[in-house]
């Protein structure tokens, strides 16, 4: 799958960069740029029990694309021409009225380049539901981009973790009401647990300003080793074995020289998605290999980073993402080296 993928991605990108100052229309941008997209991810639109062109809803709505299994609809895709930034909220807004009206969770919109993903139960209105995005011209997943294939929407795959997410974000919110205002039956079991251990309790409201002093971290690292326990113990270097590059490998290994060379003392725990950078607690680092340099999330908040350093990071925390840092970086080359080691030194020390 990585080599057909990685063909398909640079033979759009070579059409994307050829039709840009064409200024195609939506037409032209469904026939010559979406349409290869997912049919090279083993969609057939030739097949009308595999995607069917504008299907109407209950108030007469029509979606560009409704993608399906087995007579069950998957994902409504709303394509726009090339030129069109996605960025209008009422659009957004009503096309996932179309998924509540048609019970689908997912939607899909693209200009062809862009595609954003949104699923219709995280909480908010329109820009809100946003679960995850990818560029062809640009940066892209290509784990993300595979669950868009056919055969993985046979087995769920972008729906559970779309899912997976969303029961997460809610625990923690809930996990985090709380420990910020505990209730007096939260204190006293608390308060037995650390009898248990002292002998004695503490004052509730010295259990209370504690309990106000933490917050919640996800281990996603481990929640997938849970959920693949059966799974052959992965090795970063099946990172870059997956996508037989070995530019990135050592864009890899540089970076961890340079990184030691800082000081940083960390090991290297591997996931079946990317590599994590632990310290002797938690990770701050994760890295993910494939071809167009190394993606890499890091434990750090925007606001913990100058100026200059946020022009060449971006924010992620609210949108679907590997890794469990909520800041999101990329190394292209050599040259990038020093400047994204010094921002991850940064999560290191705030780590401990």
């Amino acid at each position: 799958m990585g080599d057909k993928l990685l063909s398909l991605m640079e033979d759009l990108q070579a059409r994307i960069e050829e039709l840009r100052p064409r200024n195609i229309n939506e037409a032209q941008t469904k026939e010559w740029l979406i349409r290869p997209f997912f049919e090279g991810l083993g969609w057939d639109f030739t097949d009308f029990n595999q995607v069917i062109p504008e299907l109407s809803d209950q108030a007469g709505k029509r979606p560009d694309y409704s993608f399906q299994i087995n007579g069950e609809t998957l994902f409504l895709l709303e394509a726009k021409a090339l030129s069109d930034p996605l960025t209008d909220q009422k659009m957004i807004i009503e096309k996932l009225n179309y998924c509540s009206n048609l019970n689908v969770p997912l939607l899909l919109i693209t200009n062809g380049d862009l595609y954003r993903i949104y699923y219709s139960q995280l909480r908010g209105i329109g820009e809100e539901k946003l679960l995850a995005e990818f560029m062809i011209s640009g940066d892209w997943d290509e784990i993300l981009v595979a669950k868009l294939r056919r055969t993985a929407f046979a087995e769920n795959e972008l729906v559970n973790y779309a899912r997976d997410l969303f029961i997460l974000a809610n625990i923690k919110d809930a996990v985090e009401t709380l420990f910020a205002n505990p209730s007096r039956r939260f204190i006293n079991d608390v308060n037995e647990a650390v009898k248990n251990k002292l002998g004695h309790k503490f004052g509730a409201d010295e259990v209370k300003k504690a309990l106000a002093c933490f917050s919640i971290e996800l281990n996603q690292e481990q929640l997938e080793q849970e959920n693949d326990a059966q799974a052959i113990e992965p090795e970063a270097d099946d990172q870059f074995q997956r996508v037989v590059l070995p530019e990135s490998k050592e864009l890899y290994d540089g970076l961890l020289e340079k990184l030691r060379a800082k000081g940083l003392e960390f090991i290297e725990k591997p996931t079946k998605v990317y590599v994590g950078l632990w310290n002797s607690k938690r990770s701050f680092c994760q890295i993910l290999g494939q071809k167009r340099g190394l993606p890499l999330w890091i434990n750090l908040e925007m606001k913990d980073l100058p100026e200059q350093d946020t022009l060449f990071v971006r924010d992620v925390s609210k949108i679907g993402h590997w890794g469990v840092g909520d800041i999101e970086a990329n190394v292209t080359c050599k040259s990038d080296l020093d400047r994204i080691a010094n921002i991850i030194k940064k999560a290191y020390e705030k780590a401990g």
